[in-house]
This record gives structure tokens, sequence and C-alpha cells, in this order.
């Protein structure tokens, strides 16, 4: 997987006693070479991807590199997971890896792109894993509650879901207009369809720091170190997430409490340089 993923999958693994390998990027996401490198030297079964707004990177794959990838995982008999969970906020949509590999189980939630609440998942298999996952899922025992699917079928066959993610893209729009103006000066990473800012910290702060100095301040963001994978050297970065403010008037506070908490860093930086 990539050096830096969803910091819920980190935990899941941890739990399931799965090792973690993770893989080199490039501006683009996991990087063909690196995997292939990594499949020779490591006993790699899988990998797992989220090739739309990466989360935290906010990085979206090419259908380019989705074909190099697929590739190198056929020449290695690799399972991919390939994780669409942002992937219906984006207004032009590039093949899946579903679509190119036929090694690829596709998997999505309606938790993002709908409703918090609604706890729905979905898995998009090829017929010759659908017995395993089949299985799997019954011994894990988990079910739905039948309310929430019900609610979900209901909002698809009657095309609700498209009116909720073109008001949530809406949203996510207006917002996004706001951090730009704001985060302006800053060294940050975002995809316009995406409610997810990968922000660069100046140097010398440590972006740990910077989460509990945010939270002081009642401002939640999320450090790099929550993200990274393996031994990497920590990044000094935070992520933000636009849509959890309640309402624009409150992102607007806490995206200029985390600008003036970065200019006041600099300027203190900027003095003992000086001295």
């Amino acid at each position: 997987m990539d050096p830096l993923i969803y910091a819920g999958l980190k935990t899941s693994a941890n739990m399931c006693k799965i090792k973690l390998i993770p893989i080199g990027r490039d501006k683009e996401g996991m990087s063909p070479k690196y995997l292939d490198i990594i499949c020779k030297n490591e006993k790699l079964t899988g990998i797992y991807l989220i090739n739309d707004i990466h989360n935290p990177t906010t990085k979206t794959m090419s259908e380019k590199r989705r074909e190099e990838i697929g590739i190198i995982s056929k020449k290695h008999n690799l399972l991919i997971i390939e994780d669409g969970i942002h992937r219906l906020f984006l207004d032009n949509l590039t093949k899946t890896l579903y679509e190119i590999s036929d090694n690829t189980i596709h998997i999505a939630s309606m938790s993002k792109i709908i409703c918090p609440g609604l706890r729905v998942g979905m898995i998009v298999t090829p017929k010759k894993y659908k017995k395993e996952i089949q299985l799997a899922l019954y011994n894990m025992n988990v079910m739905v509650s039948n309310l929430q699917i019900e609610a979900l079928c209901s909002i698809i066959n009657n095309q609700v879901y498209k009116l909720i993610i073109n008001e949530r893209k809406e949203i996510i729009k207006n917002r996004m207009k706001i951090a730009e103006n704001i985060l302006k000066k800053s060294n940050c990473n975002y995809n316009k369809g995406g409610n997810l800012i990968w922000l660069k910290l100046p140097n010398n702060f440590n972006s740990r720091d910077f989460e509990v100095l945010c939270k002081e301040k009642g401002v939640q963001v999320y450090c790099s170190k929550r993200f990274v994978v393996g031994n990497e050297d920590e990044l000094s970065s935070i992520r933000l997430c636009i849509t959890a403010p309640h309402n624009e008037e409150e992102l607007k506070n806490g995206l200029n409490i985390i600008v003036n908490l970065i200019n006041s860093h600099i300027n203190k930086e900027s003095k003992l340089s000086k001295n």
C-alpha cells in the first residue's frame, strides 16, 4: 500500500495481524516501478489502493497509471483491493482498476457520499473471488440493518442519490473556495471535487505538536504521523476535512486559527535565526 494511508486501515490491519508494507510513490500515487521491486523482495499477496481523492494526500491516479499497476499486479499474481470511498465526488470519472484488471475487488461505502449514518458498504468482485468473500462475510457474522439497506435501495432506485451527491458537491465547491482564499499562501494539495486538504507545515514544525495546538484552540486536524505506514520519516503535514465544520463560518474560523498558528511559528523561527 501507499506509505501514507487511511488511519483506520492501519488499526484494522493490526487487529487482524496483517503486515503492511509501504510501496514508494510519486506525484500520481503508488509507483509501478517500486511495486515491482517490492514484489521481488517481499512475499506480497495483495495491495490496497485509494485511486480517487486519496486519503490523506488527495491525489487521483490517471488511467495510464492504473493500467501499469494492473500489469504489475498480474505479473506477480497480486490481489488488488480498490477503495472507491470518494469516487463519486469526481465529475470526470476515470476507469476503475476493477474495470481494467480482473484481479481487483472494488469496495465502496455510502457513508461519505450520501450520509454518515448510512453505514452500508458494497463489494464488487470478479466471480473467481465471490465464494471466498461470501464465506468470509458469513464467518464474520457482520450484519447491516435491513432498514438501512432498504433506505439505500430506495435512494438508488428513485435516483435520489444523484440529487444528494450534487448537493454535497456544491457544498464542497463553496467550502473549497473559502479554503483556497484563506490558505492561499500555504503549501497545500487538494482535489477540487474532494473534501480533504493535505497541508505541508513549515520546516521544523512537528505535525503531532501542531495537531495538539489546534485541538487546544478547538480545531481538529490530523497529523501526518497518523497516516504513515512502516518506518518512513514523518512528513511535516496535516490533513484537513472541510466538511467537518457545521457551517461555513465555523470553517472560516478554524482555517484562520490554523493560518495564525503557522504564521506565529514562522515569526518565532525567524526571530530565533536572527539571534
